[in-house]
């Protein structure tokens, strides 16, 4: 008796998890695609795209060991107004958060024997 009760408990926890799972991804999907057709609609209006200024640097590896770091100059990057990626571009809340960009580069021959 005991132990039927336990496995009752047991399935209706494992139910109550399983459509918590769904709602959440049903709610990210409608999150999504509400932020893809609003900025379709922001397209159709030529007010989906923005551009924001990025500096970047980069951290160059040689082959001694040391870091050779080189600025470029400041660049204007397109973005998306929206809340998502969409189109290969940024969000423009993050882009506009992150105008300081670093890349580390390794600069030594690639040899394929090499180990990384």
């Amino acid at each position: 008796m005991d132990e039927e009760r336990s496995i009752r408990i047991a399935k209706r926890v494992v139910r109550i998890f399983k459509l918590t799972i769904a709602g959440a991804v049903l709610l990210f999907a409608m999150v999504w695609s509400s932020d893809y057709f609003l900025l379709q609609h922001r397209i159709a209006q030529n007010d989906g795209y923005r551009q924001i200024k990025v500096s970047r640097a980069y951290a160059i590896t040689q082959r001694n060991k040391r870091v050779e770091e080189n600025a470029a100059r400041p660049e204007l990057e397109e973005c998306v107004r929206s809340l998502f990626p969409h189109e290969d571009e940024s969000p423009c809340w993050y882009l506009a958060r992150h105008t300081d960009q670093h890349d580390s580069i390794n600069g030594n021959p690639w040899r394929f024997w090499a180990p990384d």
